[in-house]
């Protein structure tokens, strides 16, 4: 049994929530490589979660400000679809929250913001910082 770093559940499958964790595979599943995570993340949990039949698959990459996305196709396989870096004019998108966009130059920079607050506003969404952990 693995544990990945975050998991979105979508509303076709609330039926795999339980009290104490999923007892499925979830809709969407995001992991956050680090130096002693890399190998498992990318191979190990990337296989399982194919198995699992999860519908999508990010692996977020901190050291390179860049994120791969797999996608289930639809002859059934688990596809590398996207591979996107802060250097870029890049927006993470999914099928699975329409209208989600995350500009990944602002996602990986702690001074921008992720959605520009309203005129009339003096708050704004901060950008989630990719964390890295210390060596």
């Amino acid at each position: 049994m693995v544990e990945p770093d975050l998991v979105l559940v979508a509303g076709d499958q609330l039926d795999i929530l339980n009290a104490k964790n999923a007892s499925g595979a979830p809709a969407l599943v995001v992991e956050v490589l680090s130096p002693s995570t890399r190998r498992t993340d990318e191979k190990i949990k990337r296989q399982l979660f194919d198995r699992a039949g999860v519908r999508e698959f990010w692996i977020v990459d901190p050291e390179l400000d860049a994120i791969k996305v797999f996608r289930r196709e639809a002859d059934g396989a688990l596809a590398r679809v996207a591979e996107l870096s802060s250097d870029e004019d890049a927006y993470l998108t999914t099928p699975l929250v329409p209208g989600l966009e995350i500009h990944l130059a602002c996602a990986c920079s702690a001074d921008q913001d992720l959605i520009p607050a309203p005129a009339a506003s003096r708050t704004a969404v901060r950008a989630p910082r990719w964390r890295r952990r210390p060596r």
